[in-house]
C-alpha cells in the first residue's frame, strides 16, 4: 500500500483494515501536517482492538467531530425540514401487524437467550420493567460493554438516533410503555431493530466466511502484509519485515500450488475432450447410417411381405380345414349308412336259412374277401407312402423355388433393378406356391429364359463399363485429394508458423510492458524520495529551490513517461494489426481449403 500523505497515521486508521463497526461513528478530526520525526515516535498501545465499537460513550457524547456530529444542529433528511415529523407508512396499529412485530420478537429473545420470562400474551400490553429488560437485551446485543444510564427513556431514544431510525420516538411514548397508543409505534421500532441485528449477524457470518477463505490467499493477505509492514514501519520493528516477507511467500506459493493443479486439471479434461473429438470424426458417416436404414426399410418390407403371405397361407389352411371337417361329416354319416345297410343285411342274414355247402362257400369267399382285403390295406399304406413322400419333396422344392425368388429379390433391389435403372423393363418375379400349377411355373421358366436373363446379361454388362468409368475418376479424385491435403498441410504449417511468431511478439510485448513497469516504479519511488526531500528543507530558501528541482525532475520524468507510454502504445497497435492481418489470411486459406475438401468429398460420395 502506498502512503498518500506524510502526516501522523491516528490509531483510527491503523484499525480501518480490521472488523467494522456495528453502530456507524463519526469520522476524527483533521490533524494537520507534522515533521516525520514524530511518526516513529507515536505510541501505537492506545489503538482499541478489531470488532465492535462501543456506543456507551457516543450517547453520552454531544458532537464528536466537525462533520460526524450526533448532538448538532444538522438534521438528518429523513426527520423533515424545520421540524416536521415523517409519519410512519407501516400499519402499526394493525392487529396482524402487531402480531407479526411480537411473533418476531419472541422468537429472536428466544434464539438468543433470552434470561427473563417472555410470551406472546405479555407483549401484548408489556409491563414498563419488562420493556426495560427487552430494550437493555437488545442494546448488548449491539454493544457488550454498554453502560446504562439512569434514564433509561435518554438511553433509547439515543441508540434509536444513532442507528438512523427514520422516525422519531417521544419520551412521553417512552414513560407509558404499555398504553394503547404508545406501545405499537414502540413494538415497530424494536421489529426495526431485531431486523437490523438479524441482518447485521448475517453480513458478519459472511464476512468471518470470507475472512477464513481469504485470509490465506489473494488481494486481502497482500494487503493485510503491506499494512503488517507499514505498521512496523511506523513501529520501528525492522526486525519483524523478513518475517513477514516469508509468510507472504509461502502464503503465494500455496496459492501457486493450488493454481497449477488446477490448470493440470483443466489440462487433463482438455485433453479427454480432444480424444472424444477424434473419436467422434472417426465414428461412421451419416451416408453409411443411411444405406443401413435403406437396408432395415427394405427388410422390414420383406417381413411384412412375408408375413403377408403366412396370413394368406393360414386363410387357405383353414379352409383346407374347413372342407376337410365337412368331408369327415360326409364319411361319417355315408359310415353310419354303411353300418345300418350291415345291420339290415345283418338281420337278413340271421332270418334266412342256409345249407352247409352255402356256408362253407361263405367261409371260403369270406376268406378270399379278407385276404383281399388285407392286400388292398398293404396297396393302400403304400400308395399312401409315396404319395407323402411326393408332397413333402414338392413342398421342399416350392420351399427352394421361393427362397430363390426371394434372393433374386434382394439382389435385384440391392443392384437397383428397379426404378429409374430398370429402363422400362419389370424385372419383379412373384410366385404363389399354391396356384398356378404346371402351367404356371411353365411360364414363370419361359419368362425367366426369353425376356429377365438377356436384360439381366445387358445389365450386367453396363454396370461393368460404368464401374471401370468410375474407377478411373476415383483415381483422379484420390490424386486431387492427395494435392489438396498437401496444400492443407502447408497451410496449417503457416498458421502453425504464424502463432510462433504470435506467441514471440506477444512475449516481447510483455517483455517491454514489465521493463516499462519497473521504469514507473522506479519514478514512483524516486517522486516518494523526492517528498522525503521536502520534508527534511528547513528553510524557505531552501525549500523553494528544493521544490523547482524536484517540480523540474517531475515534469522531466512525466514527459519521459508520457513518451514511452506513446511508443508503446503505437508499438503495440503496429503489431496487433499485423497479427490481425495474418490471422485473417490465414483463415481465409482454411476456409478456402476446407470448401475444396468437401467439395471433393462430396464429388466422390456422388459416384460411389
Amino acid at each position: 500500500m502506498r502512503r498518500t500523505t506524510l502526516g501522523p497515521i491516528t490509531s483510527s486508521q491503523l484499525n480501518s483494515s480490521h472488523q467494522p463497526s456495528r453502530i456507524p461513528v463519526a469520522k476524527p478530526p483533521a490533524v494537520g501536517r507534522q515533521s516525520m520525526t514524530n511518526l516513529r515516535r507515536e505510541s501505537l498501545k492506545n489503538r482499541a482492538p478489531g470488532g465492535r465499537n462501543s456506543i456507551a460513550v457516543v450517547h453520552r457524547t454531544t458532537s464528536v467531530g466537525k462533520s460526524g456530529s450526533i448532538g448538532s444542529g444538522r438534521r438528518s433528511s429523513t426527520f423533515g425540514a424545520r421540524g416536521n415529523r415523517v409519519m410512519d407508512p407501516r400499519p402499526v396499529a394493525d392487529r396482524s401487524f402487531m402480531n407479526n412485530a411480537i411473533r418476531l420478537l419472541v422468537e429472536y429473545l428466544s434464539e438468543h437467550n433470552y434470561e427473563h420470562q417472555i410470551n406472546s400474551h405479555l407483549l401484548f400490553k408489556p409491563m414498563k420493567k419488562d420493556f426495560i429488560f427487552i430494550m437493555q437485551f437488545l442494546f448488548r446485543q449491539l454493544d457488550r460493554n454498554f453502560e446504562y444510564s439512569p434514564k433509561i427513556e435518554d438511553d433509547v431514544a439515543m441508540c434509536f438516533r444513532q442507528l438512523k431510525y427514520p422516525f422519531p420516538i417521544s419520551k412521553a411514548a417512552l414513560a407509558a410503555v404499555g398504553s394503547p397508543h404508545s406501545w405499537p409505534s414502540l413494538l415497530a421500532a424494536i421489529s426495526w431493530m431485531i431486523e437490523l441485528l438479524k441482518y447485521d449477524e448475517s453480513v458478519q457470518v459472511e464476512y468471518e466466511t470470507n475472512d477464513e477463505f481469504d485470509a490465506e490467499v489473494g488481494d486481502k493477505a497482500f494487503f493485510e502484509y503491506l499494512a503488517s509492514s507499514y505498521e512496523a514501519f511506523l513501529s520501528a520493528k525492522d526486525d519483524e519485515y523478513l518475517m513477514l516477507e516469508n509468510r507472504l511467500i509461502q502464503k503465494m506459493d500455496a496459492k501457486n500450488e493450488i493454481i497449477m493443479n488446477e490448470t493440470k486439471a483443466i489440462q487433463q479434461e482438455n485433453e479427454d475432450l480432444r480424444r472424444q473429438i477424434e473419436q467422434a470424426k472417426k465414428a461412421p458417416k451419416l451416408a453409411d447410417y443411411s444405406a443401413k436404414k435403406r437396408d432395415y426399410q427394405h427388410d422390414r418390407e420383406k417381413l411384412q411381405e412375408l408375413v403377408h403371405k403366412l396370413e394368406a397361407n393360414k386363410e387357405h389352411a383353414l379352409l383346407v380345414i374347413h372342407s376337410t371337417e365337412q368331408k369327415i361329416v360326409k364319411k361319417q354319416e355315408e359310415y353310419q349308412a354303411v353300418q345300418a345297410t350291415i345291420s339290415q343285411l345283418q338281420r337278413r342274414i340271421d332270418t334266412q336259412e342256409l345249407t352247409a355247402e352255402d356256408l362253407d362257400r361263405m367261409i371260403l369267399e369270406r376268406q378270399r374277401l379278407q385276404e383281399l382285403l388285407q392286400q388292398s390295406e398293404v396297396r393302400y399304406k403304400e400308395l399312401q407312402s409315396q404319395h407323402w413322400q411326393k408332397e413333402t419333396a414338392i413342398s421342399e422344392m416350392k420351399d427352394t423355388l421361393e427362397e430363390s425368388v426371394k434372393r433374386y429379390m434382394v439382389t435385384a433391389t440391392r443392384l437397383k433393378l428397379f426404378g429409374k435403372y430398370s429402363k422400362g423393363f419389370d424385372y419383379a418375379i412373384a410366385i404363389d406356391a399354391h396356384a398356378g400349377g404346371v402351367s404356371a411355373a411353365q411360364g414363370l421358366i419361359n419368362h425367366l429364359k426369353k425376356n429377365v436373363a438377356p436384360n439381366i446379361y445387358k445389365f450386367k454388362k453396363a454396370r461393368i463399363e460404368r464401374l471401370d468409368r468410375l474407377l478411373d475418376k476415383s483415381l483422379e479424385l484420390k490424386a486431387q485429394v492427395e494435392s489438396t491435403a498437401l496444400q492443407r498441410d502447408a497451410a496449417l504449417e503457416a498458421v502453425r508458423n504464424m502463432e510462433t511468431q504470435e506467441r514471440k511478439m506477444e512475449e516481447t510485448m510483455r517483455r517491454e510492458k514489465d521493463t516499462i513497469d519497473s521504469l514507473l516504479e522506479h519514478k514512483s519511488k524516486t517522486i516518494g524520495d523526492i517528498e522525503l526531500e521536502l520534508e527534511r528543507v528547513k528553510s524557505v530558501e531552501e525549500l523553494s529551490a528544493e521544490a523547482a528541482r524536484a517540480e523540474a525532475a517531475w515534469k522531466e520524468a512525466c514527459d519521459e513517461l508520457e513518451t514511452m507510454k506513446q511508443q508503446f502504445e503505437q508499438e503495440f497497435t503496429t503489431r496487433l494489426h499485423n497479427i490481425s492481418l495474418a490471422v485473417s489470411a490465414c483463415i481465409a486459406f482454411k476456409e478456402n481449403v476446407q470448401q475444396c475438401l468437401s467439395g471433393a468429398e462430396t464429388y466422390v460420395q456422388r459416384y460411389q
